[in-house]
This record gives structure tokens, C-alpha cells and sequence, in this order.
């Protein structure tokens, strides 16, 4: 997989070249030759923005993985244009970089907090988990003074009941398995598929 910007795929074609059927899932790569299956987060970060400013959050920071990578740049690009659309400020600061480090997330969280940030919305559940340890232990009020969003839906969250970007884990992972059997049984299948998520927060 791409760890940061690097588009050379070599590894996936000589396991192809081999006889190894491959199935990308959830990278972003223009153009693509490679069969692949993902999940539309631009249209679900777009929802969770608005989401987020339709109750009245205005200073939304966006906490983000690691930079240069598609879907950190995904989430970006469609967060700043929800933004421009809702005729918000753009403000670079409330953009981050934590390269899933948990270190770098609790600084990070403090510094959007103490930057005036009054939601946060992160690229996984797990920043999202690591952003509401820090704001309770500086007593600060969820939702009414910080709202908390995450990514993926996974089962923390739904434990906590904290709101999250539904990632169709389920869903996607039972699609990537009926692709990756049809393209086994013909070999010269291509298939290039997007999940539109119709209902992203949980």
C-alpha cells in the first residue's frame, strides 16, 4: 500500500505477474490499473462538515493522518470545500498532520482546543478516542462544549455512542470478496468500484 505519496505500485504487478489475484481497498490512485474498491469519503466528509455547522460548530479542526497520503489529502480537499461552500473562514491551522501517532494526536488536540476549536473531526476512531481522553481530562463538556467526530464506525465508538463516519467495514469487505472471487474464476476482470455512503454518521 502507499505509505506517503509513493505511487510506485511494482510490488502489486509482479504478484500479479505471478498468478497472486490482487483487490486494492480504500487507495486512491489516478489513474488506476489495478482493481480496486473504496469507499466515496469525499461525499462523506463533505456531510459530516456541513453536519457539523448545521449545530452551529463553526471553528472545525480536522485531524488527519499522514500527509501526502490519498486519503488524508482526500479528506482535506473535501473538507476545505465543504468550508468554501458554507462560506466559513479557511483557517490552515485547524488542519493537521498526527501521522496516527498518539503522542502527536494529544498535542495536536490541545493545540486545536486552546486555538478555539469547537469540534474536531478526525481521520479514525482511534484520534477521535485519544481527542476525548484529552478533552475530559481538561473537564471540558462533550458535545455542548466540544463536539468529537470519527472515522470508521467501528466498534469503540458505537460502544461510547460517539458519532463516527461510517466506513462500511461490513459492507466493503463482503464487496472486496465477491470481486476478488470473480476476477480468481476470470482472470482478466477489471473492476474499479466506489461505495457511496448514503447515511456516513452513526
Amino acid at each position: 500500500t502507499e505509505p506517503q505519496g509513493d505511487k510506485d505500485m511494482s510490488h502489486i504487478d509482479l504478484l500479479e505477474e505471478d498468478g497472486i489475484k490482487t483487490l486494492m481497498i480504500n487507495r486512491f490512485y489516478e489513474p488506476n490499473e489495478y482493481s480496486n474498491i473504496s469507499i466515496d469519503y469525499y461525499s462523506g466528509v463533505k456531510e459530516v462538515t456541513r453536519y457539523l455547522n448545521k449545530m452551529d460548530y463553526k471553528r472545525i479542526g480536522l485531524i488527519l493522518g499522514l500527509e501526502k497520503q490519498d486519503q488524508s489529502e482526500v479528506y482535506k480537499k473535501s473538507y476545505l470545500d465543504a468550508i468554501a461552500e458554507l462560506g466559513l473562514p479557511i483557517d490552515e491551522e485547524l488542519l493537521q498532520y498526527s501521522n496516527y501517532d498518539e503522542a502527536k494526536t494529544k498535542e495536536i488536540v490541545n493545540r486545536l482546543i486552546d486555538y478555539g476549536a469547537d469540534a474536531i473531526f478526525t481521520i479514525s476512531d482511534r484520534a477521535a478516542l485519544i481527542a476525548l481522553d484529552v478533552a475530559e481530562q481538561r473537564g471540558i463538556n462533550i458535545p455542548e462544549e466540544l463536539a468529537i467526530v470519527g472515522s470508521g464506525n467501528t466498534d469503540f465508538p458505537r460502544l461510547i455512542k460517539m458519532t463516527s463516519l461510517d466506513g462500511k467495514g461490513e459492507v466493503i469487505g463482503r464487496k472486496a470478496t465477491e470481486l476478488l472471487l470473480e476476477k480468481m474464476t476470470e482472470p482478466e476482470v477489471f473492476r474499479k468500484e466506489h461505495l457511496f455512503l448514503r447515511s456516513p454518521l452513526q
